[in-house]
C-alpha cells in the first residue's frame, strides 16, 4: 500500500512540474504552487482573488475577493476604482462575463458574456450566457436564463428567470419575470410581474401589470412612453389582446381564468373570474363576469354584472358599445337567445337559475326565482318574484307576478299574486283597466265593470272602524230626493231568498239574497250584465232605498197612530158619556121605585 502512495505522489508532481513548466512557457495567467493557484498578473494582485483564464482579472489592482474563470472575466476590474468597497467580492464564470467591470461589486455572473458591460452595478446575480449582457449601472438584479435581462443598462430590482426573460429591458424597475420569453420585449416599465411562457410578451414601458399563465397579457399595449395600467391577469391567455398591441390600451381590469378577457384592447375596470369569462369583449368598461362562460360574447357593452355559470353567455355583440346596466346571478340567468345581435335588452335584473335565461330585446324587467321568466324574448318593465313566476310570458310587458308559480297569460298590465299556477289566483289586477280582484279569473275581472271585485265572502273584524266611501255635498251635483213612498211600494216589490250556488267554488252553504232578473223589474239600474250575458246586482245601493222605505212606514205608522189616538179619546168620551147615562138610569130607577 505504502508503495502505491509513493507512486500516486509522484505521478501527482511530475503532472504538476511538467503542467508548471508548460503554463510558464506560455506565459499564461496562472501558476500552480504548493500554496495553490495563482494569478500570473503583477503582484498587487489580492491574494484572496482567483483567476483563471486568458486575461481573467487582467488589470485588478488591490480589489479582494473576486474570483475570475474564463477569459476575459473581470478584465477591467478596478479601473477607476476610488472606494473601498467598489470592485470587490465579484465572481464570473464564463467567456466575457463581467469583462467591463470597474466599481461593480458583489456581481455573481455565470455564463459566457454574463454581464459582460458591467460597469459599476452591484449586487446582480446573473445565470445563462448573455445575460444581463447589457448591464451598466443596474443593480439588485437576478437573471437566469439564455439572454435574461441581456438589455438591461440602468435598470435595478428586477427577476428574470427563463429564456430571453425581460430580455429588452433596459431601465425598468422592479419586475418580475419568470417563464420562457416572459417579458421578452419590456423596455421602462417599472413594477410589473410576469409569470408563465410569454407572460407580458410585448409590454415596453406599460407598469404594474400581473401576468399569471401562460400567453397572460401577450400582447399588452407597446406603448414607448412610461404609462400604469394596473391590469391583473391569472391563467391561459388571460388578457391576452388583439394582435396590434399598440390598440390594447385598457387599465384596472382583473382577470382570473383560462381565456378570460382574451380579446381585450381599450376595455378598462373590468372584473372576470373563470374560464371563458369576458373572453370576447374588446372595449367594455365597468364590466363584472364571476364564472365559466360568463358575459362570454360581450364585445363593447358596458356596466353588466354576470354571476353563474353562463350568465349572460350570450350578450349582445355589438361593436360600438353602449351601456347595458344588466345583472344576472345564477346559471344562465339572462343568457340570451342563440343570435348575440338580438339581445339587445338593458335594465334587466335576473336572480335565479335560468332566471330571464331567453331574454332577447326585454327590457327593465326585475326577476327573482328559478326558472322565473325564463321564456320571456321581448317583455319589457315585468316584475317577477318566485320559482317559475311568469313562466309563460314571453312579450307582456308591465307585468308584477308574485309568487310560486304565480302566472297569467302571454299578456301586459296584469298583477297576479298567487303560489301556483291557478288561472284564479289569490289576487289579480289589471293595471289597463285599474281594475282588482280578489280569487278571480283574469276572464271574470275584465268581464265585469267593477273597480274591485271578490268571489267569495268578505270579512272585516269586530271592533271600530266602518267602509267609508266619500259623501261630501261639495263633490255631488245633481241631486234628487228619493220619494218615500214610491221607493217603498219598490222594495216592497222585492222579493228575498234563499239558495246554493251551482258552481261549488263559490261556495256550499245556503245563501241569502236576491235573484237579478227580479231586482231588474224594480231597479234596473242597480242590475248589471257581464260579457257572458250573466247578471249581477249590487246589493250595497240598497241602503238609501231602505232608508226612505223605513221614513215611508213611519210616516204610515204615525197616520196610524195620531188616528188610534183620535179614536182612543172618542172612545174615553163615549165611556164617559156612557158612564153618565148609566148613572142617570139608576137615578131614575131608584125614584121609580122609592115612589112605590
Amino acid at each position: 500500500m505504502k508503495t502505491l502512495y509513493k507512486i500516486l505522489l509522484l505521478s501527482v508532481l511530475s503532472v504538476s512540474s511538467f503542467a508548471q513548466s508548460v503554463i510558464q512557457n506560455n506565459t499564461t495567467s496562472i501558476s500552480i504552487t504548493p500554496d495553490g493557484v495563482r494569478t500570473n498578473h503583477p503582484p498587487s494582485n489580492d491574494p484572496t482573488n482567483t483567476a483563471l483564464g486568458l486575461d481573467a482579472l487582467k488589470l485588478n489592482v488591490s480589489k479582494s475577493n473576486n474570483t475570475a474563470f474564463g477569459a476575459n472575466t473581470l478584465k477591467n476590474n478596478s479601473v477607476g476604482s476610488d472606494q473601498s468597497f467598489y470592485s470587490v467580492g465579484n465572481s464570473a464564470f464564463g467567456t466575457d462575463a463581467l469583462m467591463n467591470n470597474t466599481t461593480g461589486f458583489q456581481n455573481s455572473a455565470f455564463g459566457s458574456f454574463t454581464m459582460r458591460n458591467n460597469i459599476s452595478g452591484g449586487y446582480n446575480s446573473a445565470f445563462g450566457t448573455g445575460s444581463l449582457f447589457a448591464n451598466t449601472g443596474g443593480s439588485n438584479n437576478t437573471a437566469m436564463g439564455w439572454e435574461a435581462l441581456s438589455g438591461n443598462s440602468n435598470g435595478s430590482a428586477n427577476t428574470a428567470i427563463g429564456f430571453a426573460a425581460l430580455n429588452s429591458n433596459s431601465t425598468g424597475q422592479s419586475n418580475v419575470a419568470v417563464g420562457n420569453e416572459a417579458m421578452r420585449n419590456h423596455f421602462l416599465g417599472n413594477d410589473n410581474v410576469a409569470i408563465g411562457d410569454k407572460a407580458l410578451y410585448h409590454n415596453r414601458a406599460g407598469s404594474r401589470s400581473t401576468a399569471v399563465g401562460s400567453g397572460a397579457l401577450y400582447f399588452a399595449h407597446n406603448n414607448v412612453l412610461p404609462a400604469d395600467n394596473d391590469n391583473v391577469a391569472v391563467g391561459y391567455r388571460a388578457m391576452y389582446g388583439s394582435n396590434a398591441p399598440v390598440n390594447n390600451t385598457g387599465k384596472f381590469n382583473t382577470a382570473i381564468g383560462d381565456l378570460t378577457l382574451e380579446d381585450f384592447t381599450s376595455g378598462s375596470n373590468n372584473a372576470a373570474l373563470g374560464y371563458n369569462a369576458l373572453t370576447n369583449t374588446t372595449a367594455g368598461n365597468f364590466n363584472s363576469a364571476l364564472g365559466n362562460n360568463t358575459l362570454l360574447n360581450n364585445v363593447a357593452n358596458s356596466r353588466s354584472t354576470a354571476v353563474g355559470y353562463g350568465a349572460m353567455e350570450r350578450a349582445d355583440n355589438r361593436s360600438t358599445g353602449r351601456d347595458t346596466y344588466n345583472t344576472a346571478v345564477g346559471v344562465f340567468a339572462l343568457r340570451g337567445s342563440g343570435t348575440t345581435a338580438n339581445n339587445t335588452g338593458i335594465n334587466n335584473t335576473a336572480v335565479g337559475d335560468l332566471a330571464l335565461s331567453d331574454n332577447t330585446s326585454g327590457s327593465g324587467n326585475v326577476v327573482v326565482g328559478k326558472d322565473a321568466l325564463k321564456n320571456n324574448t321581448g317583455g319589457s318593465n315585468n316584475t317577477i318574484i318566485g320559482f317559475e313566476a311568469g313562466l309563460t310570458n314571453t312579450s307582456g310587458n308591465n307585468n308584477i307576478y308574485i309568487g310560486y308559480r304565480a302566472n297569467s297569460t302571454n299578456s301586459s298590465n296584469k298583477l297576479v299574486i298567487e303560489n301556483s299556477n291557478s288561472d284564479q289566483p289569490l289576487i289579480i289586477g289589471d293595471f289597463t283597466n285599474d281594475k282588482l280582484g280578489i280569487n278571480r279569473t283574469y276572464s271574470d275581472l275584465i268581464g265585469r265593470g267593477e273597480v274591485f271585485q271578490v268571489t267569495g265572502e268578505a270579512f272585516k273584524t269586530l271592533g271600530t272602524g266602518n267602509w267609508i266611501i266619500p259623501s261630501d255635498r261639495r263633490l255631488k251635483e245633481n241631486i234628487s230626493y228619493l220619494d218615500s213612498q214610491e221607493i217603498l211600494d219598490k222594495v216592497l216589490k222585492m222579493k228575498g231568498v234563499t239558495f246554493y250556488w251551482k258552481d261549488k267554488s263559490k261556495g256550499q252553504e245556503e245563501v241569502y239574497g236576491f235573484i237579478a232578473q227580479e231586482l231588474q223589474t224594480v231597479f234596473p239600474s242597480n242590475v248589471k250584465t257581464d260579457n257572458a250575458g250573466y247578471l249581477s246586482a249590487s246589493y250595497g245601493s240598497y241602503d238609501p232605498m231602505l232608508v226612505e222605505s223605513i221614513k215611508a212606514l213611519k210616516q204610515l205608522i204615525d197616520v196610524q197612530k195620531e188616528l188610534a189616538e183620535q179614536q182612543s179619546q172618542q172612545i174615553r168620551r163615549l165611556e164617559q158619556e156612557l158612564s153618565s147615562l148609566k148613572k142617570n138610569i139608576e137615578i131614575v130607577t131608584a125614584d121609580e121605585k122609592s115612589r112605590k
